[in-house]
């Protein structure tokens, strides 16, 4: 297993446990890049249910069209949209 998946899932994991968000860079399906900011919910093998703070909604994102994740802490930025 590479590095960066463990490290996901380890992210993924703690979120779901402590309710703390993250923030990725995601790819949508209309090829769309965004910045969201979310809770985990829960995980599998293929996608991530999560509350995202930005819509107000729980969404579900495919694993693999995440391109960063990390703690909500280390991002200073603003969303992209």
């Amino acid at each position: 297993m590479k590095k960066g998946v463990m490290n996901m899932d380890s992210l993924l994991t703690k979120s779901v446990a402590n309710h703390t968000p993250l923030e990725m860079i995601y790819l949508a399906e209309n090829q769309k890049i965004s910045q969201r900011k979310f809770i985990v919910m829960e995980v599998n093998d293929e996608y991530i249910k999560a509350y995202c703070l930005l819509r107000k909604q729980i969404r579900t994102f495919k694993r693999e069209n995440i391109l960063a994740i990390m703690p909500e802490h280390q991002s200073k930025q603003r969303y992209l949209h």
